[in-house]
């Protein structure tokens, strides 16, 4: 979890990679975003895949995450959805690129499923390529976002939206088939507390997972 004082709070939990299936959570460096506050504290969920489990993924994740904050800080939009949009379409022709250079790659296949969120004051603006679940809790109820994606753009697959984010409220990220399909009234307790330990338990045994928590705290 990050500092007290910071009113955007997380926690994460991402399970061991293998060879073919690589996932991480992406996080705002302090010094970026200090140096580009505009653009908000960037966070995320980024799974590859190689259902052949013949590509070393876990090689192409770590160039791939690069490029995507190189991305994101390297380029100008008039708003943040749109450079989360572009930043996601950077980081799929990046992994094109790179697919392409490798003369072990070949006609493999990977796959990818990325989902950014940008936190500026206390809106949030989420750009997702891929099924990451998206669900928000609060003390009442939960609601799916997914339902509020947009692909504006018609181009890249990308779908899009924003929001406020109150006090109190948890957004939940977890790569396709993870954690938010088994969460139940007895759990959701430890995700106010921002603590996802009790969840690990009741991850199927197999099941690759990479799961972010958001919430926003007024101190």
């Amino acid at each position: 979890m990050n500092s007290a004082q910071d009113p955007v709070q997380f926690s994460a939990f991402v399970t061991p990679s293998e060879e073919h299936k690589w996932q991480s959570v992406i996080i705002t460096p302090t010094a970026s975003y200090l140096e580009y506050p505009y653009k908000g504290r960037l966070y995320g969920v980024l799974s590859l895949s190689n259902p052949q489990k013949r590509v070393d993924c876990v090689s192409i994740g770590d160039l791939l995450q690069d490029a995507l904050f190189d991305a994101f800080y390297e380029t100008n939009e008039d708003s943040i959805i749109d450079l989360l949009e572009e930043t996601i379409r950077k980081t799929k022709e990046r992994l094109l690129e790179i697919m392409s250079q490798s003369k072990v790659i070949g006609n493999e296949v990977v796959d990818m499923e990325l989902t950014l969120v940008s936190v500026r004051d206390n809106v949030f603006y989420i750009a997702s390529f891929g099924n990451t679940d998206i669900e928000l809790y609060n003390k009442n109820k939960k609601i799916n976002l997914r339902d509020f994606l947009k692909d504006t753009s018609g181009r890249n697959g990308v779908e899009v939206m924003s929001g406020i984010l109150k006090k109190d409220d948890r957004i939940l990220f977890s790569i396709s088939n993870s954690l938010t399909r088994i969460i139940d009234a007895k759990l959701r307790d430890h995700i106010f507390n921002f603590d996802l330990t009790d969840l690990i338990p009741h991850l199927r045994e197999g099941l690759h997972s990479c799961v972010l928590l958001l919430g926003y705290e007024v101190f």
